[in-house]
């Protein structure tokens, strides 16, 4: 599990419904169930503590474990994976033991966010910078009235806003992204017709974009929020994007990429009010600019300066921390881990064109420098992003799994031919 399920307070809730969060791609209302039969009184609709979601896969996961007994034997191995080889057909551990293997799949998740890239950068090192808002409880260095900067305006940015308000901060608390969008809220669920044959005869990003806002003016007039027109595109995004060249790919990222983050990723309507009271009572200042540099103030903490989007003036922020807050890094070519390395280095695996992750096939199969599919190492979940797109949630990563798990199979009876 991430960093972001390992929260143990009731307060941090997954981001969508129970309903849709089933570890089972054939199975919708299995987490709904297993909630009913541990006690608690939630439906499909409900947000759920992360905390009960974590016991939720471990349980499932012990429970498959035991159905499988006698034919599969799961080894759980304590250890950082270095290396793959091919030609030796194995993962290094720790530098020096192999575990043979017939296939490999690189499920890494999330990585720790990247850090902003300044002229200086010795804020890196500066006591009360955080690298990221779950390594570290920088609430235990924090006075009450002390001011805060959450760096990124995102679903972190809430979790660590709803944090900082559950232990009674009364400090500012700054949050500052370039276009400074903060996430929507859920609303009762609402069904809009699907109109997946629109968006496949959309020839580029534009034809999208307008295919989409048609559709929101037409359940307007039925009385349906925009928001249901959004849910109804999730089954058909992957293939959508699939369809769009490099160059359409490209433009979506430059102009369109953030409204359609604040749109797709929403928060429960109860944390919602929250973050929007705490803005109205102005505790919480959301910022929209790019930082320029960052520097120590002694007692004080940090100064800020950022230039202000739109007119570009240069503003500053006071800050006893900053909080990285910005989302998980994406380019592996900045990923300092030495089993990134070591593959990207023999040419293993290679950044995708958009350097959202790495390059493989849309069933996960790994793509080499040379341009060579491998057979052997495969790949699932975000670090497909730049192919799939829709690739960070759990019905996209369930149905990858699904795949892989079918693919896996194959393997193991040729295997035993």
């Amino acid at each position: 599990m991430g960093d972001a399920f390992c929260t143990d307070v009731d307060y941090h809730l997954l981001n969508v419904p129970a309903g849709k969060m089933s570890a089972y791609d054939d199975n919708p209302g299995d987490l709904v169930e297993w909630l009913s039969l541990a006690g608690y009184d939630y439906n499909p609709y409900s947000f759920i503590p992360r905390r009960l979601y974590k016991n939720y896969i471990f349980y499932t996961l012990e429970k498959e474990m035991a159905c499988g007994a006698g034919y599969v034997q799961v080894e759980f191995i304590r250890g950082e994976a270095t290396d793959v080889s091919e030609e030796r057909r194995g993962v290094v551990v720790d530098g020096r033991d192999t575990i043979q293997a017939d296939m490999v799949i690189l499920a890494l998740g999330n990585f720790p966010p990247g850090n902003l890239r300044l002229e200086d950068n010795a804020y890196l090192n500066l006591p009360g910078y955080y690298r990221s808002a779950w390594e570290s409880d920088f609430f235990r260095e924090l006075d009450t009235d002390d001011p805060v900067l959450l760096l990124g305006t995102g679903l972190t940015m809430v979790d660590m806003v709803l944090t900082l308000h559950q232990r009674g901060h009364r400090g500012g608390i700054f949050v500052l992204s370039t276009h400074g969008y903060v996430p929507t809220s859920h609303m009762p669920p609402g069904v809009y017709h699907s109109f997946e044959r629109e968006l496949y005869e959309a020839e580029d990003v534009v034809g999208l974009f307008k295919v989409i806002r048609a559709n929101i003016r037409k359940a307007k007039a039925m009385n349906i929020d925009w928001r249901a027109v959004i849910d109804s595109i999730r089954p058909f995004t992957q293939k959508v994007w699939l369809k769009l060249s490099i160059r359409e790919r490209w433009r979506f990222l430059e102009h369109l990429r953030h409204i359609w983050g604040v749109a797709r990723h929403r928060m429960p309507a109860d944390n919602a009010a929250l973050v929007e009271q705490l803005i109205q009572t102005g505790q919480v200042q959301v910022l929209a600019g790019r930082v320029s540099s960052i520097g120590a103030t002694g007692q004080t903490g940090f100064q800020i300066m950022y230039k202000e989007r739109g007119s570009r003036l240069e503003r500053v922020i006071y800050s006893k921390v900053i909080v990285n807050c910005m989302g998980p890094e994406l380019n592996w070519n900045r990923i300092k881990q030495p089993l990134v390395t070591n593959l990207l280095n023999k040419g293993v695996i290679d950044t995708d064109e958009l350097r959202l992750g790495v390059n493989c096939m849309p069933d996960g199969a790994i793509i080499g420098k040379n341009g060579r599919v491998s057979e052997f190492l495969y790949t699932i979940g975000p670090t497909t992003k730049g192919i799939l797109w829709e690739s960070t949630a759990v019905p996209e990563i369930r149905h990858q799994a699904l795949q892989l798990t079918n693919l896996v199979f194959r393997v193991v009876i040729h295997s035993l031919l």
